[in-house]
């Protein structure tokens, strides 16, 4: 784990027993403001970044909480399914439709 991301870790856990832990690291994670961050590659340079910044997109956070989790002893396993705006049982006003018929997949 890189140094800033294993600091942040103690930082957080110091004063809780396991259980505590992952409470304390959850909320920190989900707390962080939304911000989509355009084509990052990196998993670690990502989080590294959302330290900094205090923001950022799901992908991001969810490897920063897998990676936390991980160092509590918890088993991580990703899961990355494709979501298209276009196909959810939504009755979309008729301009919001012709915007989501031309967005690609997302992945989450």
């Amino acid at each position: 784990m890189k140094e800033v991301l294993k600091l942040k870790f103690n930082e957080l856990t110091r004063d809780f027993n396991p259980v505590e832990a992952r409470v304390v690291i959850f909320e920190h994670i989900r707390d962080i403001p939304y911000y989509l961050v355009p084509q990052v590659a990196d998993p670690y340079e990502w989080a590294v970044e959302m330290l900094y910044t205090h923001k950022a997109s799901c992908s991001p956070k969810h490897y920063l909480l897998g990676l936390y989790f991980t160092e509590l002893g918890i088993p991580v396993k990703y899961v990355t399914y494709p979501f298209k705006w276009d196909k959810q049982q939504i009755e979309y006003p008729e301009e919001i439709k012709k915007i989501i018929q031309r967005l690609p997949a997302a992945y989450h």
